[in-house]
Protein backbone atom coordinates (compact mmCIF):
# COMPACT_ATOMS: atom_id res chain seq x y z
CA UNK A 1 0.00 0.00 0.00
CA UNK A 2 1.47 2.98 -1.22
CA UNK A 3 1.84 5.99 1.06
CA UNK A 4 0.08 9.67 0.29
CA UNK A 5 2.51 13.00 0.39
CA UNK A 6 3.32 13.77 3.73
CA UNK A 7 2.01 10.76 5.57
CA UNK A 8 5.12 8.17 6.98
CA UNK A 9 5.59 4.88 9.19
CA UNK A 10 2.94 2.48 10.06
CA UNK A 11 -0.48 3.36 9.95
CA UNK A 12 -2.28 3.74 13.61
CA UNK A 13 -2.90 0.80 15.08
CA UNK A 14 -1.27 -1.30 12.95
CA UNK A 15 1.83 -4.04 14.49
CA UNK A 16 5.52 -3.96 13.74
CA UNK A 17 6.09 -7.05 11.89
CA UNK A 18 9.03 -7.29 14.33
CA UNK A 19 6.93 -7.73 17.08
CA UNK A 20 4.20 -9.67 15.79
CA UNK A 21 5.30 -12.53 16.37
CA UNK A 22 6.12 -12.17 20.09
CA UNK A 23 2.90 -11.01 20.83
CA UNK A 24 0.96 -13.96 18.92
CA UNK A 25 3.00 -16.05 21.29
CA UNK A 26 1.86 -14.27 24.24
CA UNK A 27 -1.87 -14.41 23.34
CA UNK A 28 -1.42 -18.23 23.00
CA UNK A 29 -0.49 -18.54 25.80
CA UNK A 30 -1.79 -15.92 27.90
CA UNK A 31 -5.49 -15.63 26.18
CA UNK A 32 -6.95 -12.81 24.34
CA UNK A 33 -6.74 -10.78 27.45
CA UNK A 34 -3.59 -11.87 28.68
CA UNK A 35 -6.01 -13.53 31.55
CA UNK A 36 -4.20 -16.22 32.90
CA UNK A 37 -1.23 -14.09 33.02
CA UNK A 38 -3.27 -11.34 35.28
CA UNK A 39 -4.22 -14.60 37.09
CA UNK A 40 -0.68 -15.50 38.20
CA UNK A 41 -0.17 -11.99 39.04
CA UNK A 42 -3.09 -11.57 40.91
CA UNK A 43 -2.19 -14.81 42.95
CA UNK A 44 1.32 -13.73 43.60
CA UNK A 45 -0.12 -10.43 44.72
CA UNK A 46 -2.39 -11.61 47.19
CA UNK A 47 -0.73 -15.31 48.44
CA UNK A 48 -0.21 -15.72 51.64
CA UNK A 49 3.12 -17.85 50.83
CA UNK A 50 4.76 -15.46 49.09
CA UNK A 51 7.75 -13.09 49.67
CA UNK A 52 6.87 -9.69 50.53
CA UNK A 53 9.32 -8.16 47.40
CA UNK A 54 7.29 -10.65 45.38
CA UNK A 55 4.13 -8.97 46.30
CA UNK A 56 4.94 -5.86 45.93
CA UNK A 57 6.58 -6.51 42.42
CA UNK A 58 3.33 -8.05 41.26
CA UNK A 59 1.02 -5.30 42.61
CA UNK A 60 3.37 -2.52 40.77
CA UNK A 61 3.01 -4.38 37.64
CA UNK A 62 -0.46 -4.96 38.50
CA UNK A 63 -1.51 -0.82 39.89
CA UNK A 64 -0.92 0.92 36.62
CA UNK A 65 -3.57 -1.43 34.30
CA UNK A 66 -5.99 -1.22 37.62
CA UNK A 67 -5.78 2.13 38.44
CA UNK A 68 -3.43 4.24 35.65
CA UNK A 69 -0.59 5.41 35.80
CA UNK A 70 0.08 8.43 37.83
CA UNK A 71 0.77 11.92 35.83
CA UNK A 72 3.77 13.13 36.18
CA UNK A 73 4.69 16.78 36.58
CA UNK A 74 7.86 18.98 35.95
CA UNK A 75 8.41 22.10 36.46
CA UNK A 76 11.41 24.09 35.38
CA UNK A 77 12.09 27.49 36.49
CA UNK A 78 15.49 29.37 37.36
CA UNK A 79 16.91 30.71 40.70
CA UNK A 80 14.38 31.33 43.59
CA UNK A 81 11.69 29.73 41.45
CA UNK A 82 11.81 32.86 38.96
CA UNK A 83 12.46 32.67 35.29
CA UNK A 84 15.10 30.94 33.11
CA UNK A 85 18.10 33.29 32.64
CA UNK A 86 18.92 33.24 29.04
CA UNK A 87 22.06 34.84 28.29
CA UNK A 88 23.43 35.40 24.33
CA UNK A 89 26.74 35.19 23.94
CA UNK A 90 28.39 36.46 20.20
CA UNK A 91 31.81 34.41 18.95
Amino acid sequence: MPFTRGQGGRPRGARNKSTQPAYDIFVHLGGPNGKRYAAQLHALACGKDTDAHVRVKALALIAPYVWGKPTEHLAVSGEDGGPIAVKFVDV
